[in-house]
């Protein structure tokens, strides 16, 4: 359990490094960094609910959305 609560934190901190990486594309309107980054956070969020999931973290495991 430990392990797996360990690799949702990094993943979650690798999240908001990518967010953090995705405003300094959006400030220079660098359209493929824009696009790359975003893959990249999606594809991350699902891995991190789904180990959320797994680790019954129900409400951290639900997509945000508008």
């Amino acid at each position: 359990m430990r392990d797996g609560i360990s690799a949702w934190i990094a993943g979650n901190r690798r999240q908001v490094a990518l967010t953090e990486q995705l405003a300094g594309a959006f400030e220079t309107q660098d359209e493929q960094a824009i696009a790359r980054v975003s893959g990249e956070i999606d594809t991350l969020d699902g891995a991190n609910n789904a180990t959320a999931r797994r680790l019954g973290l129900r409400v951290c495991a639900q997509r945000v959305e508008d």
